[in-house]
């Protein structure tokens, strides 16, 4: 995403991402608008789709959503792009899985770094 918009990778996360805590683990999350849009999503799409960081490359396929049929039909009816467009295979949504628990939580240390990483 930084090589993208050429930037580097501090001027990233100062500028477009934001520590979240989930469930007591702190983990990097790009910013949203005033309306809770992505910050990259502009007139109706994203801006950086080529470049976008796996957060958004497995959405909707985040393991919450994917508990029961429930869980994602209540997705389905808040976001318009749930169900609509190119079908992905099993194999591929347990591979963006996997990458996904592969993604360390940060510890303190680190959410420091991250504030202060100039590139």
């Amino acid at each position: 995403m930084a090589t993208g918009l050429g930037l580097s990778r501090g001027a990233v996360l100062r500028r477009y991402c934001r520590v979240v805590d989930i469930s007591g683990f702190k983990q990097i999350s790009l910013a949203e608008q005033p309306n809770m849009d992505c910050v990259f999503w502009i007139d109706g799409a994203c801006s950086i789709y080529e470049h976008r960081p796996l957060q958004c490359r497995s959405f909707p396929f985040w393991a919450p959503y994917l508990g029961s049929r429930k869980d994602w039909n209540v997705l389905e009816s808040m976001c318009p792009g749930v169900n609509v467009g190119e079908l992905h295979s099993a194999e591929a949504i347990d591979e963006w899985l996997a990458l996904r628990r592969l993604e360390a939580p940060l510890d303190a240390d680190s959410v420091d770094e991250v504030s202060q990483d100039e590139g």
